[in-house]
């Protein structure tokens, strides 16, 4: 094994640790014991204590060790030993302290043997170094076991040993970026306590110049260690770096139709978007204002509320400001001058005018029950369906999301349209938004409560062989104000619509006779009847209880008395629990 010194950039005090596999013959991770050393914190003129621990050897029968562990050499004197002390294990397994010695100025042998087997697992010894207070800032050394030996007086020990190095730490900055949100704790403050991880983190000398970049770990915390000292201008010797914050990824849900609701009521005088205030730089922002004005216009306008609905269904991808996200140092300056130094930012994702995520003590629109969603009855017109989606307990509603599943084989969607209670809303739609997926965004200046329609769905059969293909569209999730609506379900299915198979005839126009089928989207009562062009009943075809599925009648052209009747346009209607359909059949003859 090498005993080369290793000298490398780091940043953070002095670290032992190891990891290095040493065993005996046909030793596997899972034959062996490890010996390991823990990972040390220090600073010149401390010492430290060092663990040499041991998996556990409960069973194993170890009566004695030895070990030879070294280190490399460093000008100055960067660590010195000083002694080896029981650790846990030891003392737990009724052994006396180990017994050791320096072999050399950067070796020492450490040996331990007792009447009862070793039992347990952790420090098995501690060896204490003193760190030299004339170590330089991020010199790094490795050290390792030179050689480990287990004895047990009837198993041969297998035995792994993991390597390391010691680092000594100097300037370091530090901090956490996190995410603006307007909610309220329980003294009514507000507070902002959602990490960023991902955050692009620039660091910078006090001169400018570049130093590294890097990103922010889950918890949203960022850190550049084993930095120089710098001189200022007069020669006096400090610690002065900067930091900026360029980049974030968008959280989920987080730009919702809630956010435009609030711009449109921004726009009429309704909410002057300064709740939540956020001081900086010996004065205050309103982090929903920036946030609002998505476009980058200087101006808060209802093209804001339209972009952000369009951004929430995927029509577009990005907003036409440049950057997404606006940071924010929390504080006065975004430069340290002194080691360590801690600079924490806060962000401000465009879009997100409510500060995501709601917290229930700061919801804008709390419902005092759980808005209930379900589709009303489907109403057919040739090949085109209108199906209204349909709300119980909606609650002062500024903001609507909703995605239906729907079959792209057998329909196109034609247009989602705000209508009923929700009549005077914005609503923005995507057919693509995922396959087989319909996205559609709402939004309103005025809060609306009640039950009722809200949307209007418009479908398109794609040709005569789709109108007789049985299909249903499912509410997939809905959000009111943020919050999850209730999906009214059947039998723990999806609330979904059943699309029935409107009459298709053929031949048609016919000289006499005509097949007309029709579609069943589950068992019940159908009357399909033929009408002349004054409305008046010429023949029933059907009328009573039919099976699910496509089925098929005939018309021989004959009204009730069985008289042939005359040429010229005659009226199927169908009508089956709500669904009603016509088909315009011509006769010639």
């Amino acid at each position: 094994m090498s005993k080369r010194p290793v000298l490398r950039t780091f940043m953070a005090a002095i670290i032992f640790s190891f990891a290095v596999i040493f065993a005996g013959s046909q030793a596997s991770a899972d034959d062996c014991i490890s010996l390991d050393i823990g990972e040390i914190i220090a600073n010149p003129s401390e010492d430290i204590c060092v663990p040499v621990s041991i998996s556990n050897v409960t069973g194993w029968g170890v009566m004695a060790f030895e070990l030879e562990i070294c280190w490399c050499e460093l000008p100055a004197g960067l660590i010195q030993f000083v002694e080896v002390t029981p650790g846990p294990v030891m003392i737990n397994s009724g052994w006396r302290a180990p017994i050791y010695g320096q072999c050399d100025d950067n070796c020492i042998s450490v040996a331990g043997a007792g009447t009862s087997p070793l039992i347990g697992e952790g420090p098995l010894f501690y060896i204490w170094f003193h760190v030299s207070a004339n170590a330089k800032p991020c010199m790094c050394c490795n050290i390792w076991f030179e050689d480990a030996t287990l004895w047990d007086p009837e198993v041969p020990m297998n035995v792994c040993t993991e390597d390391g190095s010691v680092c000594i730490e100097s300037c370091e900055v530090f901090g956490q970026i996190t995410y603006w949100k307007c909610c309220r704790d329980e003294c009514g403050d507000y507070y902002r306590i959602k990490p960023l991880d991902g955050a692009y983190v620039h660091l910078m000398d006090c001169h400018g110049n570049p130093v590294g970049s890097q990103y922010t770990d889950c918890d949203g915390w960022y850190r550049f260690t084993c930095l120089d000292p710098m001189d200022d201008d007069k020669g006096d010797s400090v610690c002065g770096y900067c930091v900026s914050v360029d980049y974030c990824p968008i959280p989920e849900r987080c730009i919702t139709p809630t956010d435009a609701g609030l711009v449109l009521q921004h726009v009429v005088c309704l909410d002057d978007l300064d709740d939540c205030p956020f001081p900086y730089d010996h004065g205050v922002i309103f982090p929903q204002r920036i946030a609002a004005d998505v476009n980058c216009s200087g101006m808060i306008t209802a093209l804001d509320a339209s972009l952000i609905l369009q951004f929430f269904v995927k029509l577009i991808d990005v907003f036409p400001c440049s950057d997404m996200w606006v940071f924010y140092p929390d504080g006065s300056s975004n430069c340290v001058y002194n080691c360590p130094g801690r600079l924490d930012w806060t962000g401000i994702l465009k879009g997100d005018v409510d500060g995501c995520p709601r917290c229930p003590q700061g919801l804008a629109f709390a419902a005092s029950a759980p808005t209930k969603i379900k589709f009303g009855n489907p109403r057919h017109t040739g090949d085109i369906v209108e199906i209204p989606v349909m709300v119980k307990n909606a609650s002062e509603v500024a903001g609507i999301g909703i995605e239906i599943n729907y079959n792209q084989r057998l329909f196109s969607v034609v247009s989602g349209v705000a209508t009923g209670l929700a009549s005077g809303f914005m609503a923005v739609y995507n057919p693509n938004y995922a396959p087989g997926a319909l996205k559609v965004g709402m939004a309103g200046m005025v809060p609306f409560s009640g039950n009722g329609a809200i949307l209007k769905i418009k479908l398109e059969k794609k040709g005569p062989l789709a109108r007789l293909a049985l299909g249903h569209l499912s509410i997939a999730e809905a959000t009111f104000n943020d919050m999850p609506a209730q999906v009214l379900s059947s039998r723990g299915t999806p609330e979904a619509t059943q699309i029935w198979a409107a009459p298709v005839a053929s031949p048609n126009p016919t000289a006499g006779t005509t097949n007309i089928s029709f579609g069943a989207a589950k068992t019940s009562r159908v009357s399909i009847s033929i009408y002349n062009v004054n409305g008046q009943l010429v023949q029933t075809l059907v009328d009573g209880q039919i099976e699910a599925g496509v089925h098929t009648v005939t018309w021989d052209g004959k009204d009730l008395n069985g008289s042939r009747v005359a040429r010229g346009v005659y009226f199927c209607h169908m009508n089956a629990e709500g669904f009603t359909a016509t088909e315009k059949i011509v006769l010639l003859q």
